[in-house]
């Protein structure tokens, strides 16, 4: 992954909601990544999702190329000098969806990358969150998600990068 791209993971929130009852405007899921990605599979589980038409929906949002077995797709799209993608990952025994996630180039500034914005587009459509790499969960509108992008070490590279690498180097800045 490039620093100038910020990650968000799609988590199904019917299954959010009946794990937790709500989102408050400060949620994050915390435990291992593992544990984390494993409870996510069981909310997937709950969504009537047609695959075809899910691979065939993000790939109309990326378009770019497809790299593709029957069980993982993963997108990229380097036009106009950005780089976007995007993955999907179908669980091979039950045929559900197990992990879906994109990065959008950010270099065009927050809010203004239009695959972010047809990304949030498309999560909110389907009743869908957002997870960032801190486990922060939001709901898909923009002003949410600006404030993932503003928490991430991606804005913060972008706003300075001399100050951002040096914080690296001297542990203020935890690396993601």
């Amino acid at each position: 992954m490039a620093i100038y791209q910020f990650n968000l993971v799609i988590i199904p929130k019917e299954g959010f909601i009946k794990k937790f009852g709500t989102l408050s405007s400060d949620f994050k899921l915390v435990g291992e990544r593992d544990e984390i990605n494993l409870q996510i599979e069981k909310w997937w589980q709950l969504e009537e999702i047609d695959n075809t038409v899910l691979v065939s929906e993000i790939e109309e949002i990326i378009g770019g190329n497809r790299w593709a077995n029957t069980h993982h797709f993963s997108w990229k799209n380097l036009t106009n000098g950005k780089d976007n993608d995007a993955c999907l990952e179908i669980n091979t025994n039950s045929n559900y969806v197990q992990h879906i996630s994109f990065r959008a180039d950010l270099r065009e500034g927050k809010g203004k990358s239009q695959f972010l914005l047809d990304m949030i587009e498309f999560v909110y459509q389907k009743r869908w969150l957002f997870m960032d790499k801190q486990g922060n969960v939001v709901e898909p509108k923009i002003e949410k998600v600006d404030r993932l992008i503003e928490l991430s070490n991606t804005y913060w590279f972008l706003q300075d990068p001399v100050t951002f690498l040096t914080g690296i180097v001297d542990g203020t800045i935890n690396p993601e």
